[in-house]
């Protein structure tokens, strides 16, 4: 398994470190990403912007293409 790392901070998040809650998301191009909540809420409400995340563009198809597939269904 890989290295967890801090959005907020970039740092690696030992193991049995207090988390905030979180989404996991696995993307297209096989990368998961754990994502905070407070993270998704900020940028839903514009205190930042999708694009500051690393890797932003993969977790927009890879979003866009769950919403699209919940859709068609």
């Amino acid at each position: 398994m890989g290295e967890i790392i801090d959005i907020k901070t970039g740092q690696v998040v030992k193991a049995g470190e207090q988390q905030d809650p979180h989404m996991n998301l696995h993307t297209l191009d096989n990368k998961v990403h754990c994502i905070p909540i407070s993270c998704l809420v900020d940028i839903i409400t514009g205190k930042t912007k999708l694009t500051d995340m690393d890797d932003w563009e993969m977790i927009a198809r890879t979003a866009l293409s769950i919403v699209l597939a919940e859709a068609s269904k």
